[in-house]
Parts: C-alpha cells; structure tokens; sequence
C-alpha cells in the first residue's frame, strides 16, 4: 500500500501542470522586399530598406510555455512599428492607387508576429527533452507610402497571413545553464500563389533563482516569403523580423 502510494505521488509530481514566463526586449529589424500590382500585370520590387525600413527597433516581446504530462505549447508575439523615408525601386500599386518608380517616399510598416506551438516530448528527463509537433503562426501588416510632401499621392496595404506549422523542440540544462530552441515551419498555397514560413528561437538561460528564475539571452527570426492574390492586387513579399534579445524567465 504504501509503495502503492509512492508511486501516485511521484506520477502526481511529474505531471503536475507548470508555466514559464519569458518577458524580454528584443531588437527587431525587417529586411526583405514588396511588391504590388493592381489588375495584373509584373510588378517590379522594393526592398523594404530602401523605402525607409532599415533601422532596428527595441520593443517588449512576451512568451508563454505550458507545460502538462509531456505536452509543452508555447505563445509568443512581437509587434514592432518602423518608419522612414526613401525612394522606390519600381512602382507600387494597391487598390488601385499607385505610387511611381523613383518617388521620395515617407514609409510606415506595423508587424506583428504571432505564433503557437505545440510539441510532445518523446525525450523528457531531468535534464533534456526533446519534442515535436504542430502549431500555428499569423503575420499582420499595415503598409503606408506616401510621396514625401504630397499625401495625395500614397497607397496603403493592410494584411493578416495565417500559416499552420510543424515544429520541433529541443533543451536541456547544464548545471545552472539552460538551453533551449524551437523550430517551426510550413510552406502552403494562398490564393493564386503561396506563403512559406520559418520560426526559430533559440535561447540559453543562467538560474539565478534556482529553477524558478534565469536571466536570458537569445535571438528570434521571423521568415515570411509570400505571393498572393488580394482581391484585384496582385503581391508578393519577403520578410524577415526578428533579432537579440534579453529578457528573464520566471518558472510557476
């Protein structure tokens, strides 16, 4: 009997549900290129520092690990604003309203970057695990260009691109360093093209709390390579968010 209870104790233990917290402030910047194109037609590119969208930004970005039997899903976003000012490579055009090659631009983009994963560890020790599974990423941006000096003369494209992922999840500890990486990607078709994501966030951790609180340091990326259909527009687009960051981790 009372090995009996031992034993519900230790499995009570080891599936006792537990949530880890990661607030941290990455550096995010964008690259990559856009283009668009009203009523068909070959749009030529425009690579997004050229526009303007060049210089990094340091913003708040959190994340969220649940951890249950051997599941752990994870919830993360980061949403960042820039702005600048440059010239256009090629024409852009959406919704009809169209800006010219070679036009002085003022250039404003918000991304937001949101993703869910979810992975069940084949491997889940003391001291390593490692899983693998499904989830699901969103991308949302709202581009404004304008002719520097004339509002009249802009066009705007607000957009949300849903992936679903499959991931992998991997860590361990080393005394009182932790490791830990995950890894999501999924290419699919949209409508008239498709729309290719990866996810990568990798991070290694010092517990100065014992396993209730690290100081973290990692890096996030962000990968969207896209072309589709919006109504009459025709677009295409790559984009990469992401960069260092510095945060803590607060175990419950």
């Amino acid at each position: 009997m009372k090995k009996a209870l031992a034993l519900l104790a230790l499995t009570a233990s080891c599936s006792a549900p537990s949530v880890t917290i990661v607030p941290a402030a990455i550096e995010n910047s964008l690259t990559g290129s856009i283009s668009g194109t009203t009523g068909g037609g070959v749009a030529g590119s425009n690579d997004l520092d050229s526009i303007g969208l060049g210089e990094s930004e340091i913003v708040f970005t959190p994340k969220v690990d649940l951890n249950f039997l051997s599941s752990e899903i994870s919830i993360s976003t980061s949403s960042t604003s820039f702005a600048g000012s440059g010239t256009l490579d090629a024409e852009i055009e959406f919704d009809g309203e169209a800006v010219g090659v070679g036009t002085d631009v003022d250039t404003e983009m918000d991304v937001t970057a949101t993703s869910v994963l979810w992975t069940f560890n084949f491997v889940n020790t003391d001291t390593a695990h490692f899983g693998l599974g499904l989830g699901l990423s969103g991308l949302d941006f709202d581009l404004a260009i304008q002719e520097t000096g004339n509002p009249l003369n802009s066009t705007t494209s607000d957009e949300v691109l849903p992936v679903p992922l499959i991931g992998l999840r991997a860590g361990g500890d080393l005394g009182p360093v932790r490791l830990e990486a995950s890894y999501a990607t999924l290419q699919v078709d949209a409508d008239g093209g498709e729309i290719a994501v990866n996810d990568l966030d990798i991070y290694a951790g010092l517990d100065v709390f014992g396993d209730s609180g690290s100081v973290v340091v990692g890096y996030r990326s962000f990968d969207v390579d896209a072309s589709y259909d919006d109504g009459a527009d025709s677009v295409a687009l790559e984009l990469g968010l992401g960069g260092p960051y510095l945060g803590v981790r607060l175990g419950f």
